[in-house]
């Protein structure tokens, strides 16, 4: 693994990203905060000296990290006075999933690299995502067939207001339902855009 995620560290550092890890264990509060459904988490608990849960230690709700990006988020915003930017990292961690599909390991490896700006983030930016997806697949990997994915959800928003969706409610709605393309039947993804307003 130690020889894989060197060469991938190389491919990142090439287009400039420094390494940056974070905490591998957040509070429930900040993930909540960001949108993240924590029902998925592995918690962590203070136990008393008889091995209990006991709310009167620590005082903090706390779980294991299920993601990459919003302890990244949690770093930028405690030491944004310190950052240059823009400030573009990478990292390759193990996350933790606490749910009850089959499909996903309890505990995996993420690899990512992030970018993020004061006054919003260069374009250029989303070109370089791909490039350098497609020389990890080619050069790490030797793969020479691949199929990437690029999900938007500004296009995506902007797709459903121009289909009639004028709602911020039902645009939400449909996102998720979109979202989720991937893992239900495709009769119950019709159906759920039918009742958002969508044939």
């Amino acid at each position: 693994m130690e020889k894989l995620k060197s060469e991938i560290h190389r491919i990142y550092q090439k287009y400039d990203y420094a390494p940056l890890e974070t905490r591998i264990v957040e509070d429930v509060e900040v993930l909540e905060r960001k949108g993240v459904d924590t029902k998925d988490s592995f918690s962590i608990s203070h136990l008393s000296d008889r091995g209990r849960y006991d709310p009167r230690i620590g005082g903090r709700k706390l779980v294991l990290r299920s993601d990459l990006t919003v302890p990244f988020a949690r770093y930028v915003a405690e030491k944004h006075d310190s950052l240059l930017f823009p400030f573009k990292r990478y990292t390759t961690d193990k996350v933790y999933y606490g749910g009850s599909s089959k499909r996903r390991q309890v505990e995996f490896w993420q690899s990512e690299v992030n970018v993020v700006n004061l006054n919003g983030v260069s374009s250029s930016y989303d070109s370089e995502f791909p490039v350098i997806i497609s020389e990890i697949f080619t050069k790490v990997f030797n793969l020479s067939r691949f199929k990437i994915r690029i999900s938007n959800r500004k296009l995506l928003k902007g797709l459903l207001e121009i289909l009639g969706l004028d709602e911020a409610g039902k645009i939400k709605q449909a996102v998720e339902v979109i979202d989720k393309i991937g893992n239900v039947p495709e009769e119950v993804t019709r159906c759920h855009l039918q009742n958002i307003g969508l044939d």
